[in-house]
């Protein structure tokens, strides 16, 4: 195993989705930051890691650098390092795009959905006592929250949308959590309160508790330039330091 992962790593099936369970391992890895950003990848390490061949973990390392994950530095392929820009880019978007999709949501929410919006929560709640410091798993719940709001919509290019970022949203959530020790317990919270306004018909109240979700995460992302002595106006400083780990 190399240095720093702790994580079980799951043997992986050879079959027609072979790359892509490559990609999602490595992605994971990444996110929950056991493998550091700056990292050189030597293919061969990694495939003895995965228990894998070249060509497909080739495959999968070339959709990371194409989403932004990797980063070709000469002959090299190295772990993008999370520039500050990227989490103001994301402060930008995040709160509007989630927003909208809850709007255009909103009349076409159908008790099958509150249902399943409820189960999520459940889940989020169960899981955050017992694994109150896996802020991966919890952010990836938070996520599939908001998200389906954008299911509900039918509408095919915002949900593309959304996808695009959710797994950058995941990561920037878990640098929120660790820089600002906020525990993951009581997490579930924000989130009654968003169905409970869905439930009562109140697409008012529902914005407004959106956008207090939001504040209390840019907030926690706020810490991280104090924490890591920069800037908080400086898009181009690099935010090194390790993520928490995955329990």
């Amino acid at each position: 195993m190399l240095p720093g992962i702790d994580t079980k790593i799951e043997r992986i099936e050879k079959n027609e989705l072979y790359s892509s369970k490559i990609y999602n391992q490595l992605k994971l890895l990444i996110i929950t930051g056991q493998i550091k950003p700056g990292t050189i990848i030597n293919e061969r390490e990694y495939s003895k890691l995965l228990d894998v061949s070249r060509t497909p973990l080739r495959d999968a390392l070339r959709l990371l650098e194409n989403e932004g994950w990797i980063e070709q530095v000469g002959k090299n392929r190295k772990i993008a390092v999370l520039m500050w820009k990227d989490i103001l880019e994301l402060f930008e978007i995040r709160e509007p795009l989630d927003i909208l999709c809850f709007e255009l949501a909103f009349p076409k929410v159908t008790p099958e959905h509150i249902g399943h919006l409820r189960k999520i929560i459940e889940e989020m709640d169960i899981f955050a006592v017992r694994n109150a410091n896996d802020y991966y798993t919890l952010m990836k719940m938070d996520t599939s929250f908001h998200n389906y709001f954008a299911l509900i919509t039918g509408n095919s290019q915002l949900i593309k949308i959304q996808d695009s970022i959710s797994e950058k949203v995941v990561r920037s959530s878990v640098l929120s959590m660790k820089y600002s020790m906020h525990g993951g317990r009581n997490f579930a919270a924000d989130h009654i309160g968003i169905l409970q306004s869905v439930e009562e018909g109140d697409l008012e109240k529902g914005k407004e508790l959106l956008h207090i979700h939001y504040g209390s995460w840019k907030k926690r992302l706020l810490v991280i330039p104090e924490r890591l002595n920069f800037d908080p106006q400086d898009g181009d400083a690099e935010i090194k330091e390790e993520f928490i780990k995955s329990n």
